[in-house]
């Protein structure tokens, strides 16, 4: 399986809030097609970091990572230095590639939420 030829430019997301700049939407494209999508909220030094999503024949070939790492240099750029993010809980047996991804780039578990179901 070849990587994807990702194109995401950090300084030039998709700015949702042109005032300060809080919001930004972040596309990874594969030549002319769009494969992924993420999105960082900034509220001075602090981002929360989330709407990752990436198509499912396009998994597995770095795209996530790579919108991770493009946020993370984003709000660094942008003067924040504490960034949170959520995930599902890892299940015994079960991969959970986004958990395993966002440990890579070096964050840690900093607790446990309830997610209810309706």
């Amino acid at each position: 399986m070849q990587r994807l030829q990702l194109s995401i430019d950090p300084d030039e997301p998709v700015v949702v809030d042109s005032r300060e700049r809080r919001l930004v939407v972040f596309f990874a494209v594969d030549g002319d097609n769009p494969v992924g999508t993420a999105a960082m909220y900034r509220s001075g030094t602090y981002a929360w970091l989330g709407g990752g999503t990436t198509l499912p024949e396009s998994r597995n070939r770095g795209v996530q990572k790579a919108l991770i790492q493009s946020r993370i240099e984003h709000g660094l750029g942008n003067g924040v230095s504490t960034f949170a993010v959520e995930t599902s809980e890892p299940v015994v047996g079960e991969p959970n590639i986004s958990f395993d991804n966002l440990r890579k780039v070096g964050f840690r578990q900093a607790f446990h939420r309830k997610n209810f179901k309706f």
